[in-house]
């Protein structure tokens, strides 16, 4: 029997019937072995926002064209701050700069994902059955449905990252097959997700949908807000703050665009003869007031008229009763005050969206101050999108192992944020696998622990068993600092003690000067 088939076999059962391991699962007088399974129907229950009655048919999906060319960014100041949020996120250049930083940086290019037995040991059996899991969703499609809409672990994270940094929630749905194996995280937009309150005082949410309400009052629904007040039950966008900087400087850049056409394109000017005109004015128009200025009115808007359709390559003929000049700007140069006003705005927009301005591609006078924004950024995307991820990702696997028979906790972990070049990190690295090789040697972490640690996939079943045999005992540590030849960051100069770097008896047995 195959691995695949053991699994279907456990997951038979529906609902409670199905049975758990029961390794590790006393904790603290907690039997969670006994804890029943929750009812999970097969198949999809939230839907896409895009699929509408409209297109149920057979219709083409319409493709979101915003038409940024021809549109003005002011006037999404007549949506709702959600909608306006996810123009701005592809309209702005500084918001859309900064998601997509968050996104590329919290994302990184690795992740482990373990099972722990519920005492915190390392469950073998179900990490593999975990790591199946996984495979089937990001490479091993179900071909005889043809083309599907599953998305990989990265696509779907940076979805999720998106929406986490758009709106400060995002949400999905653990879709199981008719079998009950899971088959794929489905995201769902959080702009459709509300929340009823029950006659009980308990929340549930649902989705809003043209088709109606959809109860997603489900155990395989999970929901994840970022920094939400304990007075809210709706988070705020973390770019709400940043709001009215990025409406100012468009509206700062559209008076800059027309002051830049006046000052650098000369105007026409033409005068025409008023006494031409009036000796050349109709008999039947003089003597009323009236006729005689919509005369005139005329006659300026005709000469306006070929005025303004004249190509700039044209040739200007006309009679001597009108007389052409240019109009200049003269010498009105507000050049330090545009760079002032221009550097005020972008410090504003780059608090509001918690970005540093070296991010958001705006220069630093200080490569020591661009060193610790720069570092304060990481730690920022590493709470406010990778964290969440990691949480959100660990509940969602959790249920689906469980779901499997196995009475074990899932740990998703992305690759810590490091923007060292690849060089200066296999330092690092060699402190942190001669240290895992340690634990292993002591028997503190088992063979499989190592190599998730390691390699990040389970070891060799042929491979020997080393946890315990004392094997790392007198193996040669590394002695150099993995920062030499390096140059330290303003937070690393700030941080590093003062004390003596050189060995005892280095300094020729001279007594330290103060």
């Amino acid at each position: 029997m195959s691995f695949w088939d053991k699994v279907k076999a456990a997951s038979a059962a529906k609902g409670t019937g199905r049975s758990m391991s029961t390794a590790g699962s006393k904790v603290s007088g907690l039997d969670t072995a006994n804890l029943p399974l929750p009812v999970i129907k097969p198949g999809l229950r939230a839907k896409a926002v895009y699929v509408t009655k409209s297109n149920r048919g057979g219709e083409v999906i319409s493709k979101d064209d915003m038409e940024l060319a021809n549109t003005d960014i002011l006037t999404f100041r007549e949506d709702k701050t959600p909608e306006m949020l996810r123009k701005l996120a592809v309209a702005s250049p500084s918001i859309s700069s900064s998601v997509d930083a968050y996104i590329r940086t919290a994302i990184t290019e690795s992740y482990t994902l373990v099972a722990y037995n519920m005492d915190g040991s390392f469950n073998v059996e179900a990490t593999t059955s975990l790591q199946q899991i996984v495979k089937r969703m990001d490479v091993l499609k179900n071909y005889d449905e043809g083309f599907n809409t599953t998305r990989s672990i990265r696509s779907l994270s940076e979805s999720l990252a998106k929406d986490l940094r758009i709106h400060g929630s995002c949400a999905c749905e653990l879709v199981l097959d008719e079998a009950y194996m899971p088959t794929r995280i489905q995201p769902i937009s959080v702009t459709q997700i509300e929340f009823k309150i029950d006659s009980d005082g308990s929340e549930h949410p649902m989705q809003k949908h043209e088709d109606g309400d959809i109860d997603l009052d489900i155990p395989n629904f999970f929901y994840m807000a970022l920094d939400l007040e304990l007075n809210q039950l709706y988070p705020d966008s973390p770019y709400e703050s940043a709001i009215q900087g990025v409406l100012f400087y468009h509206e700062f850049i559209n008076d800059l665009r027309r002051a830049v056409k006046s000052a650098v394109h000369s105007r026409v000017r033409v005068t025409l003869d008023a006494d031409s005109l009036w000796a050349h004015i109709p008999p039947e128009y003089k003597g009323d007031p009236l006729l005689e200025a919509q005369y005139f009115q005329d006659q300026i808007a005709d000469v306006e008229s070929v005025i303004n359709s004249l190509r700039p390559e044209d040739a200007l003929v006309y009679l001597d009763n009108m007389n052409v000049d240019y109009m200049t700007a003269g010498n009105n140069s507000h050049s330090q005050e545009v760079e002032r006003l221009h550097a005020v705005i972008g410090n504003v927009i780059a608090i509001g969206t918690k970005t540093p301005a070296t991010i958001l591609g705006q220069s630093s006078k200080s490569s020591n101050i661009a060193s610790t924004e720069t570092l304060l950024f990481m730690k920022n995307v590493e709470g406010a999108v990778q964290m969440k991820l990691n949480e959100f990702y660990s509940q969602i696997f959790t249920l689906a192992v469980r779901l499997l028979g196995f009475d074990v906790i899932a740990e998703f972990k992305y690759k810590r944020i490091d923007l060292r070049p690849e060089a200066e990190l296999a330092a690092f690295r060699s402190i942190d696998q001669s240290g895992t090789l340690e634990l292993l040697s002591l028997g503190l972490i088992s063979d499989a622990e190592a190599s998730i640690r390691l390699v990040g996939r389970l070891p060799n079943p042929e491979a020997p068993a080393l946890s315990g045999t004392g094997f790392h005992n007198g193996a040669k540590t590394l002695t150099s600092n993995a920062y030499t030849n390096t140059t330290p960051t303003a937070a690393e100069q700030d941080m590093s003690s003062d004390a003596p770097k050189g060995e005892k008896g280095k300094n020729g047995g001279q007594p330290n000067v103060a």
